[in-house]
């Protein structure tokens, strides 16, 4: 009786072990890989996202004062309103392909640089509403500039 309890034992605990295993490959890649402002540091003024967070969360970092630039590295969805009224922001860089959403630097009165390094990405046109005198560096055929343009924003091309 008692080998029949630890076969049942052991039977159920691999049944669990490969449930547990397929609900893990199952989950999108993005639910587990998203960001708030409480899981990054301040390094010198500046967040650093790094590439292994492929999504930042709508009001992730909204109205936060303590940092003054952000660097996204890996290619990023950027919720709505991420970064919404920021009082401090003034630099952005994109170094990746983002699809940066509505209001994601709106009302950020001191930005004035944004960087978006790729051509590949998206830009909701009121991504950078509100801003302080932004100027928009970007390749020649990215949706940044198509905003900036739209918008009547200053922008740079880039190589």
């Amino acid at each position: 009786m008692k080998k029949a309890i630890i076969i049942v034992g052991i039977i159920a605990a691999v049944i669990a072990a490969f449930a547990v295993f397929f609900a893990l490959q199952a989950t999108p890649g993005n639910v587990l890989n998203s960001v708030r402002a409480e899981s990054l540091e301040i390094v010198n003024g500046a967040v650093t996202v790094p590439e292994k967070y492929t999504v930042i969360d709508s009001d992730a970092f909204s109205g936060k004062g303590e940092f003054s630039a952000v660097v996204i590295k890996g290619e990023t969805k950027i919720e709505s309103m991420a970064f919404y009224g920021c009082p401090n922001l003034r630099e952005v860089t994109l170094e990746k392909a983002c699809d940066i959403g509505s209001m994601s630097f709106g009302e950020c009165p001191s930005l004035k640089k944004v960087t978006v390094l790729s051509a590949d990405g998206s830009c909701a046109e009121d991504a950078f509403d509100g801003h302080g005198g932004v100027t928009v560096y970007c390749r020649e055929d990215s949706a940044a500039l198509q905003v900036a343009k739209i918008k009547d924003l200053s922008y740079k091309i880039i190589e």
